[in-house]
């Protein structure tokens, strides 16, 4: 790793990890000011798909700024994810809400930063081996596992984290569209990636 790939990931790294650890405690917060529990706010925290995904960037990240070696289709997984989580925010879910103060800056850190700081990072230093399109099938297990989690988790908690898929609204039918558009991005956002990639190792 050269002196400059690691200030950049050191820089990341701190960003990163400011921006989950901001949510925590706002989540956290949130509930003891609804007279819920330590637990019930971490509980809430856990059910976002931004959130795990923030963290598995994170740690991939920490581990390479250590000189751990990360997999470089596991990094992809993780690329893809932190995009699609910044493309549906700003596109889908930006204008449902009005964060501010604290808020509005974790919000900018988890749907913003991260995934830009990702993506100048997959383009400045990408993998040193070619990146097989393939391999979207096994990335595409990561929000496929997501999906059947939250729909578990939603019917024991009776709260489901994004409105396209919460079954307390939507009929099944619907949910299974919008789990459908959004696997399909996912796939688009992946295939981007991975000849992004490539491309870049060419060049």
């Amino acid at each position: 790793m050269t002196t400059k790939e690691k200030a950049f990931l050191s820089i990341f790294c701190l960003l990163a990890w400011s921006g989950v650890f901001l949510q925590l405690y706002l989540s956290i917060a949130t509930s003891l000011e609804n007279d819920k529990t330590l637990i019930h706010g971490v509980i809430m925290y856990t059910g976002y798909f931004t959130v795990l995904t923030n963290i598995f960037i994170d740690v991939l990240v920490t581990l390479r700024v250590t000189g751990v070696s990360t997999n470089n289709s596991v990094r992809g997984c993780a690329t893809t994810a932190i995009l699609l989580v910044g493309i549906v925010y700003h596109f889908v879910l930006k204008d449902i809400w009005e964060p501010t103060g604290a808020q509005w800056l974790a919000d900018v850190m988890l749907h913003y930063v991260t995934p830009i700081l990702s993506l100048i990072y997959w383009i400045a230093y990408p993998p040193a081996n070619k990146v097989s399109i393939t391999e979207l099938f096994k990335w595409l297990l990561y929000p496929l596992a997501y999906l059947l989690y939250v729909l578990i988790r939603g019917e024991i908690v009776n709260l489901y984290p994004y409105p396209f898929i919460d079954l307390m609204v939507l009929e099944g039918a619907q949910v299974f569209v919008n789990s459908l558009g959004i696997s399909l991005s996912f796939i688009v956002i992946g295939t981007a990636v991975t000849l992004l990639a490539n491309w870049r190792r060419n060049s």
